[in-house]
């Protein structure tokens, strides 16, 4: 996964737009969809482990995006799995410490 603001748009994976080419270009702020999140800042990702592969190799704010629904009090979660800072929902915003 890479962040190429001004790149051209072509059919990638499961028919999702990404850049063609371009240079990775960090982000300050990286917004996570998710299907679950729990107390602790963990998230139940789409399962290929793009979004925490990112977040180990980039210096970037980790917000998660998601509907107060999808809190959980608890998410197994492996030594991989990278921790949200935040999570923006419906509701609100709610930062993890």
């Amino acid at each position: 996964m890479v962040a190429a603001p001004y790149a051209a748009l072509v059919k990638g994976e499961y028919g999702i737009p990404a850049p063609e080419n371009g240079e990775d270009t960090p982000c300050a702020v990286t917004l996570a969809p998710l299907l679950a999140f729990d107390r602790a800042g963990y998230r139940l990702g789409y399962g290929k482990g793009y979004y925490d592969k990112y977040f180990v190799t980039h210096s970037t704010v980790q917000i998660g995006l998601a509907y107060a629904g999808q809190a959980e009090n608890f998410l197994p979660h492996d030594g991989h799995d990278v921790k949200l800072e935040a999570v923006v929902t419906e509701e609100g915003v709610i930062i993890f410490s």
